[in-house]
């Protein structure tokens, strides 16, 4: 139990950035939480200026800034304590407790959605039987196991934004075994782990663009950058408080965030999107010193408040999405109320509900990403929080 007191984990979208007692991170947690959004922005189909902004279309890309996020938190709480089996199996449950109780909850309300579609089919899309295409039964049982970014299914499927979480577990066991078996060596093994997983990724036609397919290797990827980043910056903490320091730190602060920007402008298929985790990595090393004031605004408690939220604003936004496309099928039917825009050859989430306008769309998307965010306070209250607390107590118990 002491190490639960002293020690908390972090993940892809997961609470505070946090490596040993009295050490925070909560500028790159606050980031965390923005990144989230930013993925939410991007599934969001309702028609808005915001849907047609450059950077919310490639907002897919800030998936990437998970996993080095993730890779950089658990090397610095983990790279010298999994020596053991015990070790391992602690890990192991820790990191399972954290994510899979959350994710089994919405994928059993997917399901229980497909269900009231089989008896109400006007709650569905035309063309959208109950338990059909990325719905149907014969995935459950991947995503289930969370494996489905593990090239077992070739498709997204059921909570779709769920396959990083499966990829980022495939990127836990690789670290796993790495320190276990390579001990002091380890970022020599993590080095040649990136160099592998960047050479498959490059010699793929989606590329960076990979999910359900080769997710897991994406996350590997950054996740072992994040990881190196760590290892070859331990115990640089915090920029001091000097004045002079400060104005410094403010510059690379704008700096990181500029590049991480331009990088998320680089279209889909180009050759430089395979630069965003460097960029993620430069951002995480300069936000993780915490010494300017983009990092003073980032550690306000609103952004704190929603990094603590990610995880869950993260995994329930597909959900809550999808819902408002229902209820917007259903008026239309019901109202004829136009909401529903028809469907187009355009990209998977180009806007598919018009609520009058891109003002009012506007509006809409604020109203939606506020009932996400509630949605995700609920989450971490009675799933996330309970989830972890058992993850602990029968980690402990080893």
């Amino acid at each position: 139990m002491a190490e639960a007191k002293s020690v908390t984990f972090v993940e892809a979208g997961r609470p505070a950035a946090t490596v040993a007692a009295g050490e925070r991170y909560e500028a790159l947690d606050a980031l965390r939480g923005v990144a989230a959004l930013m993925v939410v922005l991007f599934h969001c189909e309702i028609l808005s200026h915001l849907n047609d902004w450059t950077l919310v279309r490639r907002g897919e890309a800030f998936v990437d800034f998970f996993f080095v996020l993730s890779g950089f938190v658990i090397a610095r709480a983990y790279s010298g304590r999994l020596g053991s089996g015990t070790e391992l199996a602690r890990f192991a449950l820790l990191r399972v407790g954290r994510v899979w109780p959350l994710h089994a909850v919405m994928l059993a309300l997917f399901v229980a959605v497909e269900i009231v579609k089989a008896f109400v089919p006007a709650f569905g899309a035309g063309g959208d039987p109950a338990f059909s295409g990325a719905n149907a039964p014969s995935f459950i049982l991947s995503n289930l196991l969370l494996v489905q970014a593990f090239g077992l299914d070739g498709e997204l499927s059921w909570n779709t934004p769920a396959w990083s979480i499966s990829a980022e577990i495939a990127a836990y066991a690789v670290f796993a075994f790495i320190v276990f078996l390579g001990g002091r060596r380890w970022p020599l093994f993590m080095a040649a782990t990136l160099a592998l997983a960047l050479f498959v990724l490059a010699h793929d036609a989606e590329g960076m663009a990979t999910t359900a397919r080769l997710g897991a290797a994406r996350a590997i990827l950054g996740f072992a950058a994040g990881a190196l980043l760590a290892g070859a910056t331990r115990g640089d903490r915090k920029a001091d408080a000097e004045p002079g320091n400060f104005v410094l730190a403010t510059m690379a602060e704008l700096a990181a965030a500029t590049l991480v920007v331009l990088l998320a402008f680089v279209p889909e298929g180009d050759w430089r999107t395979f630069l965003a985790p460097a960029g993620f990595v430069i951002a995480v090393h300069v936000f993780a010193r915490e010494g300017g004031a983009l990092s003073a605004l980032l550690r306000t408690r609103p952004f704190v408040a929603l990094g603590g939220l990610s995880y869950g604003v993260y995994m329930v936004h597909m959900f809550i999405n999808l819902r408002l496309l229902n209820v917007a099928s259903l008026a239309d039917k019901a109202f004829a109320a136009g909401w529903r825009l028809p469907a187009g050859e355009g990209p998977a989430f180009a806007p598919k509900l018009d609520f009058g306008g891109a003002w009012a769309g506007d509006l809409a998307t604020v109203a939606l990403i506020a009932f996400v965010i509630m949605a995700a306070a609920l989450a971490k209250r009675f799933v996330e929080d309970p989830g972890r607390r058992f993850a602990r107590r029968m980690a402990a118990r080893l």
